[in-house]
């Protein structure tokens, strides 16, 4: 692999980073708001999605680390 192609798997990493720490900031607002819920809401509709959407988001920012895992090996 030459040095242009090296440097723009650099630039695809920092864009890599960026969004993974961005998911991360969301994932964590989504926990504060799951954890301020009344404990009778956290058994309805609204709990349930907004736990399955913390854990779909967990997925894609292990995947995503993974990926840059992937991407520092080159």
């Amino acid at each position: 692999m030459n040095k242009i192609r090296r440097d723009k798997i650099k630039i695809v990493l920092k864009k890599i980073e960026c969004n993974t720490k961005e998911l991360e900031s969301i994932l964590s607002d989504e926990c504060e708001a799951y954890d301020n819920m009344p404990d009778g809401l956290k058994c309805t509709d609204n709990g349930f999605v907004s736990e399955e959407a913390q854990e779909t988001i967990e997925s894609a920012i292990d995947a995503l680390y993974e990926a840059i895992g992937y991407l520092e090996e080159i």
